[in-house]
């Protein structure tokens, strides 16, 4: 009888062997998919904070250029056909970044105080 399966432990540790780098194998290929994904998501991140960084200044310069146009005495209608904005655009954006405290140092800056 022993003759037939000489050594039971080492089969039984071979198959376990087997089976597990099958398993490892397959744990490997989750792994990578992760780490792949996880740099997508990543390098996303990063570009669409440096798009909301564009976005921020841009608004923050037509901001300021829709301020001076209506400094100028033109009304928000005018200013709105002139850059093809709608009206409420054109006040909202110049509400942007305005505070008192700038508003004043704008002043001061172009000598109209």
């Amino acid at each position: 009888m022993a003759a037939k399966n000489p050594n039971p432990r080492r089969a039984a540790q071979q198959l376990a062997r087997e089976r597990r780098l099958k398993l490892d194998a397959g744990r490997e290929a989750k792994d990578r998919r992760i780490e792949e994904a996880t740099a997508v998501a990543l390098m996303a991140l990063d570009e669409r904070e440096e798009a909301e960084r564009a976005v921020a200044a841009a608004t923050a310069e037509m901001a300021q250029a829709i301020r001076e146009l209506l400094a100028d005495d033109l009304t928000p209608e005018q200013a709105a056909d002139l850059i093809g904005m709608t009206p409420a655009e054109v006040r909202r954006l110049a509400k942007v970044g305005s505070t008192p405290e700038a508003d004043r140092s704008r002043a001061v800056a172009s000598g109209a105080e």
